[in-house]
């Protein structure tokens, strides 16, 4: 818990820092280095659904998209609690590295499909196990003055044993 706690505190000075910078780097109304934050809902999927209602999900995000270019890079570091049908509450914390392909910027709008793989460590009683896991999805990023904001699901699914850990957050972020 204390090395999460440490990469938690790491990403948040890197992000003050990179957002410093990306005022200057900005070029045609798109930065190439953004930060964000993201909230929502997670709802697992197989299995896990029959022991696990809905929950909620917060997110940190380091992203990089170099300008005229239609793929980035993000960074992505989340907790997810999903609520426990009996017993306690299933809790996920998650670092991923996601390719984002941006499909076209119609009007300040911009739909993206998102991709990855990650580090997830879930617990729901007694010690977490750490796990590689992989997610996909996508979203729609809308241009505003100063900042964007966006709305995005994906499907994340953590090589545990047995059944694969599948679960599905809905979220709506900002990005600075």
């Amino acid at each position: 818990m204390k090395r999460i706690l440490g990469a938690i505190t790491v990403l948040s000075f890197a992000m003050v820092a990179v957002s410093s910078s990306a005022d200057a780097q900005q070029m045609g109304g798109t930065r190439s280095v953004n930060f964000g934050i993201a909230a929502g809902a997670s709802f697992p999927t197989g299995t896990y659904g029959d022991f696990y209602d809905a929950g909620f999900n917060v997110m940190g995000t380091l992203g990089m998209q170099p300008a005229a270019m239609p793929l980035g890079l993000r960074f992505d570091l989340a907790y997810n609690n999903l609520g426990a049908k009996v017993g306690k509450d299933l809790k996920v914390i998650s670092g991923t590295a996601n390719a984002v392909l941006t499909t076209s910027n119609m009007s300040g709008v911009k739909p993206y499909v998102i991709g990855g793989i990650g580090l997830y460590n879930a617990k729901s009683s007694g010690d977490g196990e750490t796990k590689f896991g992989l997610n996909a999805g996508g979203g729609i990023e809308f241009v505003l003055s100063g900042f964007n904001t966006y709305v995005e699901a994906r499907y994340h699914s953590v090589f545990t044993e047995g059944d694969n850990l599948n679960y599905i957050p809905l979220v709506f972020g900002i990005k600075f």
